[in-house]
C-alpha cells in the first residue's frame, strides 16, 4: 500500500485533477468515475504511519484483535521477541549510565521520510517529488546525552543500511 499526504482527500485530488485538465485542455471525467477509479484501481491510502512498527508485533496484535486462534509456535516466537526487546532496553539503559568518559553509547534511528515540496498547490501533486530523509543519533557519555541530526535527500544517497553506513 502506498500512502498519500495526510492533508489530501479524494475531493481535493479531484479538484486538482479538474484544474490540470483545464490547463491541458482535456476533458475531465466526473467525480463518480474519478472516485470509482481511485477506490478500485489503486492501493492508496491517506493515512500516514505514525512510527515504524515491528512486523512480528503487529502481526501478533492483528491475530489477537480478530480473535484468530494463534498457534503455539507463533506465541513462543512473539514472547521470545518481547523478551529480547526488554533485555536490549535494559542493556542500553545500563550502558548509558556507565560513568566513564572513554565509553559512549550511540543509538540512532532513521526517522521521518518527507516528500518535498509539501504544498497544497494542485499542479505540484502530480509532479515527481523529492524524498528527504531524517536520521537522529543520541550519543550518551557519562550520562550526558548529545543529539545529532542528519538530513539528506535521495539525490545524494538512499536509505539502505549500506547507504547510511
Amino acid at each position: 500500500r502506498l500512502y498519500l499526504e495526510a492533508d489530501l482527500n479524494v475531493s481535493k485530488m479531484y479538484k486538482m485533477y479538474v484544474n490540470l485538465c483545464l490547463l491541458e485542455s482535456t476533458q475531465a471525467v466526473g467525480i463518480h468515475v474519478y472516485r470509482d477509479i481511485f477506490n478500485n484501481d489503486f492501493n492508496l491510502s491517506f493515512y500516514t504511519p505514525k512510527k515504524d512498527l515491528c512486523d512480528l508485533c503487529e502481526e501478533y496484535k492483528v491475530l489477537q484483535k480478530v480473535g484468530s486462534e494463534i498457534c503455539e509456535s507463533k506465541t513462543e516466537k512473539y514472547e521470545e521477541h518481547c523478551l529480547k526487546k526488554s533485555i536490549m532496553r535494559i542493556e542500553r539503559d545500563s550502558d548509558s549510565n556507565i560513568d566513564d568518559p572513554k565509553i559512549g553509547v550511540l543509538c540512532f534511528d532513521l526517522e521521518n521520510v518527507f516528500a518535498l515540496p509539501k504544498c497544497n498547490v494542485g499542479s505540484a501533486f502530480y509532479k515527481r517529488k523529492l524524498t528527504a530523509y531524517n536520521m537522529t543519533g543520541h550519543l550518551t557519555v557519562n550520562s550526558k546525552k548529545t543529539v545529532y541530526c542528519a538530513i539528506w535527500n535521495e539525490a545524494l544517497v538512499g536509505r539502505s543500511g549500506n547507504d547510511i553506513a
